[in-house]
């Protein structure tokens, strides 16, 4: 799995277009919704840094992570920030796949 500089590294790539999966959604590329993308495209390994939840980054990768995404996108409508959270999360498993 790739670590946070990857997956930094990976969001920022579909960020600027260099791979148009997500960028065409992110709309205005305010400050705040650009910062919850990247949180969203590391928060899932949170449990994996010292003090974190384990538990928290072993559900995140192997418990019904496509059905989580789902929700996250569900979730996601009710705000830009969200949606950005929700897409960065989205890269973090898609990256983790490659």
């Amino acid at each position: 799995m790739p670590g946070m500089i990857a997956h930094l590294n990976i969001a920022n790539t579909i960020l600027t277009g260099r791979s148009n999966s997500i960028s065409q959604f992110m709309g205005a590329m305010e400050e705040q919704v650009v910062a919850a993308y990247h949180l969203g495209c590391i928060a899932p390994d949170f449990g994996m840094y010292p003090g974190g939840l384990g538990t928290f980054s072993d559900c995140a990768h192997y418990l019904r992570t496509g059905e989580l995404c789902r929700k996250l996108l569900e979730y996601g409508e009710t705000s830009e920030i969200t949606r950005a959270f929700a897409r960065g999360w989205i890269s973090h498993y898609y990256a983790d796949l490659m």
